[in-house]
């Protein structure tokens, strides 16, 4: 391959929408520009076949030893774009990239005195347009847009709010690879309203969250695909999600409990305003600039392609990516036999409250035969018996 090419490295093995939009956006953007690119497979890939890498975004900076992620760690004049990070480990290589940006000031705050002119940008999932619907697939006025990962719903106990919720609710499967769809359905849920969305595109997905009331979700590109379209978001707090919207100010959007989520939601349905437009202006903006740095480093790149060779690394074997998978995957069985056991177990103490009702009731059913049964009962009944004989007194 003619190293006039550049390399997308993202993490576009997982099934995930969030992934997949930063594919779309950035083939979207070497497209406009005439860049000859490849959406590169983590799991075989050759750095020398390119005159450079971008790579990112996403969360793929994890501490080493981790065959799969170890894998965007690639040696060479390169590109990081808008990379989530939780690690300062063995990052010595970033002294060579030609251009490094992260999601948060947080990240950023994390390469302090290992490498120099970091930038903060946007996620490029900012870019982010919708496609049309498909067929048989309507927004009805005031539909509520949720997103549920086994975690959240282990950790918050979040089911009892959505069966609260007035308006239309919707199921919304986002992470696919951690089959959320299959989640979300399997959930005993006693309301027979909600309405389970199938699988949808990532530009289809962004035109549906567009046209919500609101969305909860634990997916942060699910709460930038709402921020972006100035639709309220309410989003499950974790380190990515934290960071990325205490830099907007957005603090109040996350939550961590039940209760907290609900008292927030009552804030909104009382007439609280929601307007993301100056955000909107802003990291559109942002997002359009650290675009044009790309491009400024990619032209550069062509231009002094030849005069050095970028390291080669082996390519991962596909065991590789499958081991991660099970692993992500055994992750998300304990948090579904942990919600599992916490139902078992309420659905244990219903029933122990309906047999203590059951016996209560029959306590009472045998005290009223001993009644019935006794003589004063017997004489009350006569008495009333030859009050209804006797004729009115004239």
């Amino acid at each position: 391959m003619s190293t006039n090419h550049v390399g997308i490295l993202f993490d576009s093995r997982f099934d995930n929408t969030g992934d997949a939009a930063m594919g779309i956006v950035m083939a979207k953007f070497c497209e406009q520009h005439d860049i000859d690119f490849d959406i590169v497979d983590p799991l075989n890939f050759n750095p020398a076949s390119y005159a450079l890498m971008i790579i990112g975004g996403g969360y793929l900076i994890r501490d080493p030893g981790d065959e799969y992620y170890d894998m965007f760690r690639v040696n060479g004049r390169h590109i990081w774009n808008a990379i989530g990070v939780n690690s300062q480990l063995n990052l010595d290589h970033l002294r060579d990239y030609r251009y490094i940006s992260v999601r948060s000031q947080k990240e950023k705050e994390q390469l302090r005195g290992l490498v120099q002119g970091v930038k903060v940008v946007p996620c490029i999932t900012t870019l982010m347009q919708g496609e049309p619907l498909p067929e048989g697939i309507t927004v009805p006025d005031g539909t509520i847009a949720v997103h549920l990962r086994p975690r959240v719903v282990n950790e918050t106990n979040i089911e009892s709010l959505i069966e609260e919720l007035p308006n239309h609710v919707v199921m919304m499967p986002f992470t696919h690879y951690l089959e959320d769809k299959s989640f979300m359905e399997g959930l005993a849920w006693e309301r027979r309203d909600i309405e389970f969305l199938p699988k949808l595109s990532p530009g289809q997905l962004f035109t549906y969250i567009g046209n919500c009331k609101y969305v909860i979700s634990s997916s942060l590109h699910a709460s930038i695909f709402a921020m972006m379209q100035n639709v309220p978001f309410f989003v499950y707090a974790e380190e990515k999600t934290q960071n990325y919207f205490t830099d907007r100010g957005l603090e109040w959007h996350l939550f961590k409990t039940c209760e907290e989520l609900k008292r927030k939601i009552k804030q909104l349905e009382k007439g609280k305003v929601i307007d993301f437009s100056a955000i909107i202006k802003a990291d559109t903006a942002a997002t359009r600039r650290h675009l044009d740095r790309l491009k400024t480093a990619i032209e550069q790149a062509l231009v002094e392609q030849g005069q050095s060779a970028p390291s080669q690394i082996i390519p991962a074997n596909k065991a590789v990516f499958e081991k991660l998978h099970i692993k992500l995957l055994t992750n998300v069985i304990k948090h579904r036999d942990a919600v599992i056991f916490t139902k078992s177990k309420k659905l244990h103490q219903q029933a122990r409250s309906i047999v203590d009702l059951e016996n209560k009731v029959k306590a009472l059913q045998n005290e009223v035969r001993a009644i019935k049964s006794s003589k004063k009962w017997l004489l009350a009944q006569s008495v009333v018996r030859l009050a209804k004989s006797l004729k009115p007194f004239k």
